[in-house]
């Protein structure tokens, strides 16, 4: 039985429909030069122009500082006369006040425009000063939440007791 399946293998090896895409070779001598046309994808093609490239890296700044502010914890509140404070992350948050960069070599300053007991809001200083175009908004949180729940409690036999006033479960 396995013999006729590799004498079919060998003839199919072999066969002229077998070799009908041109070999290109191993050894400089034997390979053969392949065309690409504009259509098809050229991995050693020219690379987009450095003023393309600088354009592109300018516009993903704004992107890198947004995501690095929204995965910054926001919480502890103090409200005194007129004036709220809130954490940003390590950073205290106040109406007015400009925060540090939060990437190398950072361009953009992000200045507060305002803080509530709800909301933070933060936007990016313009050329002429203002910070009124381009915002971020952050919701304050401030209830208390459980990430991870333990089991119940156990008497002294090790045994967990359930339904039972006084256990989490």
């Amino acid at each position: 039985m396995k013999r006729p399946g590799l004498i079919f293998l060998f003839a199919a090896a072999f066969s002229p429909f077998c070799h009908a895409v041109p070999a290109i070779g191993i050894l400089p001598e034997d390979k053969t030069p392949t065309v690409v046309t504009e259509t098809e994808r050229n991995p050693f093609g020219k690379r987009a122009t450095k003023a393309v490239a600088a354009q592109a890296e300018t516009e993903s700044e704004e992107t890198k500082i947004r995501s690095v502010i929204e995965n910054l914890p926001l919480g502890g509140m103090a409200s005194g006369s007129a004036i709220v404070k809130t954490l940003l992350g390590p950073y205290p948050v106040a109406e007015g006040n400009t925060l540090p960069d939060m990437i190398p070599g950072q361009t953009e300053k992000v200045r507060v425009l305002s803080v509530t007991e709800e909301r933070v809001e933060l936007g990016f200083v313009d050329k002429d000063g203002r910070a009124e175009t381009r915002k971020i908004s952050l919701l304050i949180h401030l209830k208390p939440t459980v990430r991870v729940k333990l089991g119940g409690s156990a008497d002294q036999d090790g045994v967990t007791k359930k339904n039972e006033p006084g256990t989490s479960r």
